[in-house]
């Protein structure tokens, strides 16, 4: 039981990890983007 809980909170934190990383790309690809448009 305790390992089972261990790999859903491990895979929990990978899968927040991984939409931070999403968003953060998000925003910098918007971002970019947006910097194009201006110059």
């Amino acid at each position: 039981m305790v390992l089972a809980a261990r790999s859903v909170s491990a895979l929990s934190v990978l899968g927040f990890i991984g939409l931070a990383a999403v968003l953060i790309a998000l925003l910098s690809v918007i971002s970019f983007l947006f910097y194009r448009k201006r110059k």
